[in-house]
């Protein structure tokens, strides 16, 4: 992802989560422009988390852009990332989605479209109902560079199916 000298000076592209405040039937289409794994963080301090074994808990990182409909404030540089941590419903809906397109991994200039289903049931008398997902995935046409020279991403359908 490039990023310009002011955006550096300030501490970095801002890019929230995409999945923030999703209610069930919300979509979202993200243009990606970076991928990685990357070590899952506590979500109070920030500090990378484990498993009861000592191994790491994992999970991928999407960095894209949306539309400009999902523009939050006059700062936003619409930037998103997903984080699909491992295992989840979310990293299987888009390994899923990947998977259905042919491809290995999200590549630049590829689009990743996700829905919120309704949530499932709880595992667990006491727990909260995990969060359900359908994912669909775009390869760029033509390669990453084609498509970042071409027109990008188009908004989401208000339908069931993916935009593409």
């Amino acid at each position: 992802m490039s990023m310009d000298i002011g955006s550096f000076l300030a501490g970095g592209v801002k890019a929230p989560s995409l999945t923030s405040g999703m209610e069930v039937g919300d979509e979202r289409l993200l243009t990606v422009t970076e991928t990685e794994i990357r070590q899952c963080t506590d979500m109070d301090t920030g500090k990378p988390t484990t498993w009861d074994d000592g191994n790491p808990k994992m999970q991928l990182v999407i960095t894209g852009s949306v539309d400009e409909a999902q523009r939050i404030d006059s700062d936003d540089e619409l930037f998103r990332r997903l984080y699909a941590p491992k295992p989840s419903a979310l990293l299987r809906a888009v390994s899923d989605a990947l998977s259905a397109a042919g491809a290995k991994e999200p590549e630049a200039g590829g689009q990743v479209w996700l829905k919120r289903l309704p949530d499932g049931k709880p595992t667990k008398r006491g727990f909260n109902a995990p969060k359900q997902w359908q994912a669909a995935y775009k390869k760029p046409a033509g390669g990453a560079a084609s498509f970042l020279a071409s027109e990008g991403a188009s908004a989401p359908t208000s339908d069931s199916a993916p935009p593409f």
